[in-house]
């Protein structure tokens, strides 16, 4: 997956999507999920700086329980990505996704592979390990602790009667890695 440059909606100043706030303009900076390839963008972009897509996002009624971040305990948002439903955090930008909608996301996907063996293709860096203090975080559904279980090179929380836990960026790498046929749950 190329890197794509994110720019502030409003002043168009160059932005990490790890940012909160434009170092130029100082604009509140609120990333969103593509439906497509789930790269960060920021709200008032019309269109996913990765992959150009239309950014469709919608925040809709949340018909269960109302639940918590496992990270920061802010009460997690249900939200329509295409034809996905998943419930983001405001607060850190964690994703929590069952495993039905994970598997259809998945065969939704481009059948083609973009990597034919589950490598990256030559000239592409493998992504860095993440380094973060190990901590096992609580199931948002039923306040277990979750496993931590390594999927395409990324670190997931798992519980497993209820889903995964994807920090911010980590559905994005997972699904991108994931193109590979070889990719099994």
């Amino acid at each position: 997956m190329e890197a794509a440059t994110l720019h502030c909606p409003v002043c168009g100043g160059p932005a990490s999507p790890d940012a909160h706030a434009c170092a130029y303009c100082h604009a509140r900076l609120t990333a969103v999920k593509c439906p497509a390839c789930f790269g960060l963008a920021f709200v008032g972009m019309r269109h996913c700086p990765a992959c150009g897509v239309a950014l469709a996002r919608e925040e809709v009624p949340d018909e269960g329980a109302e639940l918590a971040c496992p990270s920061c305990s802010t009460a997690l948002k249900s939200i329509q990505l295409g034809e996905s439903r998943l419930r983001e955090c405001d607060g850190c930008g964690g994703v929590w996704t069952d495993y039905p909608t994970l598997h259809a996301i998945r065969r939704a996907r481009d059948p083609e592979a973009r990597f034919s063996s589950g490598r990256p293709p030559a000239g592409e860096p493998p992504a860095p390990i993440q380094a973060r203090p190990v901590a096992y975080l609580p199931c948002p559904v039923c306040g277990a602790l979750m496993n931590r279980q390594n999927v395409s090179r990324v670190i997931v929380d798992t519980c497993r009667e209820h889903g995964i836990w994807f920090e911010r960026g980590e559905l994005q790498r997972v699904i991108g890695f994931s193109a590979a046929p070889s990719w099994v749950w």
